[in-house]
């Protein structure tokens, strides 16, 4: 008896062990340490998309979500957009805000759409809040396209693009907006799941990989987030709005194989995957500027939803 109470304690002692060792890491996705704006501005001056940027038309506005939690947007409304109400409207990654966007939204913005970039929840000039790696997020989203629609009418067609964290956002959000005037989605260096994308770190920084189930568990105690939720895949199986996959072939954080997983999954929508050559997480757009803008191009005009003289 004194033997199994002894075996039972340093059971219980181990796992408390390792949950409290593994708060940080389940912290640095719940509550990451953000970039400010001014390192932003600076990388965009940098990058060559500031310049751009500047010369867009600006409408600020504030989208009341599900749970009255409030997101910044930025609205780049074109000129003839009565007459063509396509709205692209594009989430940033984890630690990031609406400058992170600004890239894709020029691009867009040159091809006719008008845009929308945002603070996703927790992030930018929004206010302080758990992240949830997408789930919650999406549903911000799904809200934004609300608003939208009650402000411009029923009648106006959305797209959606996604980087990194906002790609698995976008893919969310892309079961639940799939009857409402969505076009088509773009999913730019998104995760498989969190639990693969997790484990696959583990691997990397050659740790054990069950340390990925104390992650998740300090995740629900401290920060109320259930990793094993965070499934995007899942989220496509059964959606119908065309999907493109974006991913760098160097990508170090989220590997491309992320993108195969996903494409696979999607097995009910037109679709697509390219690969970048030697591009780097989230940096697709930056090493490649050309074939970035031609893969969108190629990606719209296969869908049928579009013309190639309306480029």
């Amino acid at each position: 008896m004194l033997i199994r109470t002894i075996v039972l304690m340093l059971i219980l002692f181990s796992i408390g062990f390792l949950t409290v060792k593994s708060i940080k890491p389940a912290k640095m996705c719940s509550q990451p340490k953000l970039h400010t704006e001014e390192e932003l501005k600076i990388r965009c001056e940098k990058e060559g998309f500031w310049q751009i940027w500047e010369t867009l038309p600006k409408e600020e506005f504030w989208v009341k979500s599900f749970d009255d939690y409030e997101l910044y947007c930025i609205l780049n409304k074109q000129s003839n957009f009565e007459k063509n109400k396509k709205i692209v409207i594009i989430s940033h990654g984890l630690r990031g805000m609406h400058l992170n966007s600004i890239k894709y939204a020029n691009l867009f913005w040159k091809l006719g759409f008008s845009t929308v970039v945002y603070d996703l929840r927790g992030h930018g000039k929004t206010k302080s809040h758990n992240v949830k790696l997408g789930l919650t997020e999406s549903k911000d989203l799904y809200e934004i396209v609300q608003y939208l629609k009650n402000k411009f009418g029923d009648d106006t067609l959305f797209g959606l693009h996604g980087e990194s964290m906002g790609a698995v956002t976008t893919l969310f959000a892309t079961k639940k907006l799939q009857k409402e005037n969505l076009m088509f989605t773009f999913s730019d260096c998104a995760f498989y799941s969190a639990k693969k994308f997790i484990k696959d770190a583990l691997k990397k920084e050659k740790k054990p990989v069950f340390m990925y189930y104390f992650i998740n568990l300090a995740s629900v105690l401290k920060f109320r987030l259930i990793l094993g939720k965070v499934n995007p895949y899942k989220a496509i199986t059964k959606v119908k709005t065309p999907i493109c996959f974006i991913h760098g072939d160097k990508d170090e954080l989220i590997s491309a194989s992320h993108m195969t997983m996903l494409y696979d999954s999607a097995k009910h929508c037109p679709k697509m995957k390219i690969s970048f050559p030697e591009a780097e997480h989230a940096k697709c757009i930056i090493k490649d500027a050309f074939l970035y803008e031609k893969t969108v191009k190629e990606f719209l005009k296969n869908t049928g939803l579009f013309f190639i003289n309306e480029f």
